[in-house]
């Protein structure tokens, strides 16, 4: 998986490609800490819609858990701050929105869809120029 991070006017945007792993994707979620502290900011538009893989209910499951409490320690209090927003294709993104449920469940401020509009609506930022 390769992770491209440009940060924004107001937001860091985030693509990925390549196929999804697990341990991967673990490592990744490190180095999304890493630029949101870098770069000081709390809103993340994640572009997957270049993702392939279909990650089973139980990865799906234990990436979010991971990425909750990876946040929740290395946050701490900013943690209340973060909001991200995940623009997704088929097979990559679950109908169910299972991945999602679990993260905000446990208090992540997440939105994942198939639109990109929608997507930046909830952040409350501009789609970018590249991507209409």
């Amino acid at each position: 998986m390769d992770l491209r991070i440009e940060p924004r006017e107001n937001y860091l945007h985030m693509a990925m490609t390549g196929t999804f792993t697990l341990p991967e994707a673990k490592i990744i979620a490190v180095r999304i800490l890493d630029a949101c502290a870098e770069h000081n900011m709390t809103k993340i538009l994640f572009d997957l819609r270049s993702l392939r893989g279909s990650p089973s209910i139980l990865e799906r499951f234990e990436f979010a858990s991971y990425l909750v409490s990876t946040f929740q320690n290395k946050l701490g209090e900013r943690f209340g701050a973060m909001k991200m927003a995940a623009v997704a294709g088929a097979p990559f993104m679950d109908p169910h929105k299972f991945g999602e449920t679990v993260a905000v469940n446990r208090g992540l401020n997440l939105k994942v869809t198939t639109d990109l509009a929608e997507a930046c609506a909830w952040l409350g930022i501009e789609v970018p120029v590249e991507s209409q």
